[in-house]
């Protein structure tokens, strides 16, 4: 139930992603860092249905919160997060919104 439409994912083993979300052309999740000549992971995580539009990139430690809209060349880092800009409202017969952290 996910769409992903960009190769611009660098570290797959780094990356949630959750049902009902769609990766924008262009998009590009980064799951490390070269620091000082060393590399540093860290996760990404995309909540439930939201919408990475094209060409956003998201950073290590970037973690996107359900039913949330990151726009176009938009960028996400570490304890930044956008704000929901969908309703969370489930269809009928569907889990409620719960936190995925």
């Amino acid at each position: 139930g996910v769409v992903i439409d960009t190769i611009g994912i660098t570290d797959p083993d780094t990356l949630t992603i959750h049902q009902g979300t769609v990766i924008g052309n262009g998009a590009l999740l980064i799951g490390h860092t070269i620091k000082d000549g060393v590399f540093h992971f860290g996760s990404v995580s995309v909540g439930r249905y939201c919408t990475v539009e094209p060409r956003a990139v998201l950073q290590p430690g970037a973690r996107i919160d359900h039913y949330s809209i990151v726009p176009a060349l938009g960028t996400v880092g570490r304890n930044q997060m956008p704000s929901p800009l969908r309703s969370p409202q489930p269809a009928s017969g569907q889990e409620e919104l719960r936190g995925f952290y």
